[in-house]
């Protein structure tokens, strides 16, 4: 339901406005005020009401969670000349490369309320810190979720480089100053990949 008026008019290539010259009838080049389509995620332009525009992030997350009946165009940014109705996302080979490593972070814990509580504000310091609400910030990874069990509370992250991911991330584990060691597994293949070499090592 977000209409955005992001469209840089200036700079982009309309083909012919209607009356009163609110709306276009195509867009041949796209070009977009960088501060004003930040923070979006998925919007309507009033010069074009029928389509939608979604971020890298929006689509980074279709993708990493495998969602099936979407086709992306990249318009934005592209040289003027190129078409942009022939720039289709091709999702598989991209799709792999952003859950190509894994990390796993094992906790000892006690089942406590005040860990319990450390642990959900831990969470909630690693999601903010790997969020990607802008065109252009790196994407470093996912949290995808947790379990318990044998007195351990495994988090499992999904990411390009699991490396880049874990120093990313090393200050907040740090500050956490959990009782115990925190064992880290660095994972260089997907989650599920049987033969996907492994990196133990302690915080």
């Amino acid at each position: 339901m977000t209409i955005s008026n992001s469209l840089d008019r200036s700079n982009s290539i309309c083909e012919i406005w209607c009356d009163p010259p609110t709306t276009a009838t195509s867009v041949e080049h796209f070009d977009f005020d960088v501060e004003m389509v930040q923070g979006l995620s998925i919007f309507r332009i009033r010069e074009l009401p029928i389509h939608v525009f979604v971020s890298n992030v929006f689509v980074d997350r279709v993708e990493s969670f495998g969602l099936s009946g979407f086709s992306f165009n990249k318009v934005w940014p592209i040289p003027e000349g190129v078409n942009w109705r022939l720039q289709v996302r091709h999702q598989s080979e991209e799709h792999k490369q952003i859950k190509r490593h894994t990390l796993v972070l094992i906790l000892p814990v006690h089942d406590t309320t005040e860990e319990n509580h450390r642990i959900k504000e831990f969470e909630d310091t690693i999601d903010k810190k790997l969020q990607t609400n802008y065109i252009g910030k790196e994407y470093y990874g996912t949290y995808e979720g947790h379990e318990y069990l044998n007195n351990e509370y495994r988090m499992y992250f999904t990411c390009p480089d699991v490396d880049k991911l874990l120093y990313h991330i090393l200050n907040e584990l740090k500050k956490l100053k959990w009782p115990s060691k925190i064992k880290v597994c660095r994972r260089y293949g997907r989650m599920y990949e049987v033969s996907a070499f492994e990196n133990i090592s302690f915080i």
